[in-house]
C-alpha cells in the first residue's frame, strides 16, 4: 500500500496542485497523521448505528494539550452539523476560536 506522502508526491508529479481527498476513517487518518490535510470536513449526525467502522484513528497523545485543535467553523445541515476544520496553519490554536463560536448557544 502507498503512503499518503507517496500518493501526494505522485499527484504533484502529474501537475496536481489541489487534491480533494474523500474517504473513510482509514484514508482520512493516513492523511491527517502525515499532516497532508489543509481542511477536514466532519459531519455529525444523531444516528446510533452500533458497531460500525472506527472513524479517525491516530496514535494516542500523552496529554490533551498535545492533541490537534484546529480552527473551525460550524454549519447546520438540517438536524446534522458540519465541522469545517482548518489545518492550514499548524500553529497552536488551542486557545483560539472563531468569533462566531465564542459564545455558548443553545440550538433546538
Amino acid at each position: 500500500m502507498l503512503s499518503a506522502a507517496e500518493v501526494m508526491r505522485l499527484l504533484r508529479l502529474r501537475g496536481c496542485t489541489r487534491v480533494f481527498v474523500e474517504g473513510g476513517g482509514v484514508t482520512v487518518s493516513m492523511f491527517l497523521e502525515a499532516q497532508l490535510l489543509d481542511r477536514l470536513h466532519m459531519a455529525i449526525a444523531p444516528v446510533l448505528i452500533g458497531d460500525g467502522r472506527p472513524a479517525i484513528r491516530l496514535p494516542p497523545r500523552v496529554a490533551l494539550g498535545d492533541c490537534a485543535r484546529p480552527q473551525y467553523r460550524v454549519f447546520r445541515m438540517g438536524g446534522d452539523v458540519l465541522f469545517d476544520c482548518d489545518f492550514s496553519s499548524r500553529g497552536d490554536t488551542a486557545n483560539e476560536q472563531p468569533e462566531a463560536q465564542s459564545a455558548v448557544t443553545r440550538v433546538i
